[in-house]
């Protein structure tokens, strides 16, 4: 599949989310992990739970329920913090029986030399296609990404095996992707179940990738998106339905949210909504 070349309008908004992607390339250090969280979730029930080296915060949230249906790991998207609407899907999933670990995904620079200046007609129609050719992305780093988010999942699938229940796993945008492209090949546990919250990757042909290591993730699959995500989420949308089917993967479900995109805070009650429906018909 080829993405269109999008208009100066649809060029300023793809350079946005792309710039987006660019943040901190170093990890941060334990007390930073800390601070970070503390001021995002203050009152809440954090973990510190080594990855490698490394050491990272998860926000716990036990089920409000006295039977436990499993643990639910919600993982950010990676060129974004965690916000407060992770800890108000957190609570809709608490209510039902589901304890929560919420996850940080390693933020990290996976794009190199990419202009944030304006650009003239020429400028603009090289860096459509550096960008579907994938010249921005430094593999280097994007494989550094991958091994980090392996072991942070590892560390806290791991620490899930102490709750009874189902193990399913709730990520947005990149880290979708990411773990579904880990489940695909085996180089990661798959849990009971993957909720893939607007899955992508800001290049043409990794991203094209997504809908295979979807259907070929060994796992049930939620996949939700909305008409006011990225253009890289929507250019996928028909492709990642169709690669279900012709996997005839019998548990999965593709879902449309109305209003704004999936990631937004306002959205987490439908998102919720989503989950619980879907997991209900799966006789969860």
């Amino acid at each position: 599949m080829q993405i269109k070349s999008p208009s100066f309008t649809h060029l300023l908004a793809l350079l946005s989310i792309l710039a987006s992607m660019i943040v901190r390339a170093e990890i941060a250090p334990e007390s930073q992990y800390l601070l970070d969280a503390q001021r995002e979730y203050p009152n809440q029930d954090l973990d510190l739970l080594n990855a490698g080296e490394l050491q990272f915060a998860v926000v716990k949230h036990m089920a409000d329920t006295p039977s436990v249906k499993g643990v639910a790991v919600i993982v950010s998207d990676l060129s974004q913090s965690p916000d407060r609407s992770l800890l108000g899907l957190s609570q809709k999933l608490n209510a039902v029986g589901w304890i929560t670990l919420i996850l940080a995904a390693p933020e990290t620079q996976i794009l190199d030399n990419f202009p944030n200046s304006e650009l003239t007609e020429d400028q603009r129609q090289n860096v459509i296609q550096l960008i579907n050719t994938g010249a921005f992305i430094n593999q280097t780093t994007f494989d550094q990404v991958e091994q980090h988010l392996q072991q942070q999942m590892q560390s806290v699938m791991a620490n899930a095996k102490q709750y009874p229940g189902f193990k399913l796993v709730v990520a947005r945008g990149t880290a979708a992707a990411w773990l579904a492209k880990m489940y695909s090949e085996e180089s990661l546990q798959r849990p009971d179940g993957l909720v893939a919250l607007g899955p992508y990757w800001p290049q043409a042909t990794l991203n094209n990738q997504v809908g295979n290591y979807l259907a070929s993730s060994g796992t049930a699959v939620l996949d939700v998106f909305s008409q006011h995500d990225n253009n890289w989420i929507k250019s996928t949308n028909k492709e990642r339905r169709i690669a279900a089917g012709k996997a005839f993967k019998v548990h999965y479900r593709q879902r449309e949210i109305a209003g704004l995109a999936t990631g937004a805070r306002q959205q987490y009650a439908y998102v919720a909504g989503e989950i619980i429906g879907w997991v209900k018909s799966m006789g969860w």
